[in-house]
């Protein structure tokens, strides 16, 4: 399948299978809350936990996410690639609730041709079953979730030794917290002025 076809399907409010950087990832557009709901049943995710919100670059992202200094840096410094940034929401209502932890939004941007070809944000998460590996293949991510709409095949783009995204959290001024140890170690972001957390 070609990324114009792709986009296609999402845009007619379907659900697809497309690569990242670090693994397979399960997608729809945020602005269809019916797919959404797919892609959650299709997961087997408990409907109270938010997903990821897909972004082409950080304009995109600042329509959803408000970045203080150090968030900007970092969006500046890794972007696109494996990390996922946890920032105030513009409008915690302009899309839909489970994108939403409250008045914070999770925004990712990989590193992948066709994250780069949106023209709307995407819900994403990993393709496989709650709780279960990630997919470093399509035909693993298939066999984990069963029918979807579309994939996106580019096993060449997946490292066999691949993490998720780092997550991090940005509190304010200079201060974060990691949610979630991935692809970016603490040496990655030695260079910032970072107060983490005393659990980061």
């Amino acid at each position: 399948m070609k990324i114009a076809s792709l986009m296609q399907v999402l845009a007619g409010g379907g659900v697809a299978i497309a690569p990242t950087e670090t693994v397979y990832g399960l997608c729809a557009r945020a602005d269809k809350p019916a797919a959404i709901s797919r892609l959650y049943v299709l997961k087997g995710r408990g409907g109270d936990k938010p997903l990821a919100l897909c972004v082409a670059g950080l304009p995109m992202a600042r329509l959803y996410g408000t970045f203080s200094p150090l968030a900007g840096q970092l969006a500046e410094a890794f972007w696109p690639g494996p990390l996922t940034l946890v920032v105030p929401a513009v409008n915690p209502r302009a899309l839909d609730k489970r994108l939403y932890n409250g008045a914070t939004i999770a925004l990712r941007c990989p590193d992948i041709d066709w994250a780069k070809s949106l023209t709307a944000p995407l819900a994403l998460t990993s393709a496989n079953r709650a709780g279960a590996p990630d997919s470093l293949t399509a035909t693993a991510a298939k066999a984990a979730l069963g029918a979807v709409d579309a994939i996106l095949e580019d096993d060449e783009a997946i490292n066999p030794r691949a993490k998720p995204s780092t997550i991090i959290a940005i509190q304010g001024g200079n201060r974060a917290r990691i949610l979630r140890a991935g692809a970016l170690g603490a040496k990655n972001f030695a260079a910032f002025n970072i107060d983490w957390s005393a659990d980061a």
